[in-house]
């Protein structure tokens, strides 16, 4: 009798925002993008500077302006190896396993919210894990946009430094190819002590091997009937 031939299972890609920082380019070619709007869901506009502080503490950022210094609004990778204390009152501890995410404020005349922005290469269905950390004292609204409508909503509220993480776990997200997916931190209008850590990994979902088999079965009766 032959043998029955099933599907390949195919390795589930993922996406990690740290793993995959992109210092060389920011533009609307790359799958993790960094920028900002004006709302949540607004028009996007990526930050077009890139600068690095070469001394140690080593970390580099995506900005609007020229501007090595921590301040918002950027997304910044820490490539310290350790936690960066940045000062301040309290003090801004920027961990090196997050990257993180500064957003502007109207008090700076800046835009208020910072976005990282994941693109989806093609039709599918993803996971999405990670979660937000408040690095000084932040007092702040947290969203997951998909493609522009809100799947995860938190905040901090300044009430203390180092508030409690907001971890997220959303599974079977469907998206088409060319897709937004939106990390969000918005300042509401004034961004002081304003900063937050971000890990975030989006994970394409592959078929359950029961369904597999299935296709494979069915393969095998279409082949038959065939046949006969």
């Amino acid at each position: 009798m032959p043998g029955l031939f099933l599907p390949a299972i195919a390795a589930a890609q993922t996406y990690n925002a740290l793993a995959d920082w992109n210092a060389s380019t920011n533009t609307t070619a790359n799958t993790w993008r960094y920028g900002t709007e004006n709302t949540p869901g607004g028009s996007f506009t990526l930050f077009p500077d890139h600068n690095a502080n070469t001394s140690s503490p080593t970390y580099d950022l995506w900005d609007l302006a020229n501007n090595s210094s921590i301040n918002g609004p950027f997304i910044g990778f820490n490539s310290s190896g350790g936690t960066i204390n940045a000062g301040g009152s309290p003090n801004l501890l920027w961990p090196s396993n997050v990257l993180q995410i500064a957003p502007g404020g109207t008090n700076t005349g800046t835009p208020e919210n910072t976005v990282l922005r994941w693109v989806a290469p093609s039709n599918g269905s993803i996971d999405i894990t990670g979660q937000f950390s408040d690095l000084q004292q932040s007092n702040v609204a947290l969203y997951i946009l998909s493609n522009n409508s809100p799947i995860f909503t938190s905040s901090y509220n300044g009430s203390a430094p180092y508030q409690p993480t907001m971890a997220f776990n959303l599974s079977d997200v469907s998206v088409s190819q060319g897709q937004d997916i939106d990390f969000i931190v918005d300042s509401g209008g004034n961004d002081g002590e304003d900063a937050v850590g971000i890990s975030a990994t989006v994970t394409e979902s592959v078929p359950e091997p029961a369904s597999l088999a299935l296709l494979g079965i069915g393969g095998l009766i279409m082949l038959r009937r065939r046949r006969v």
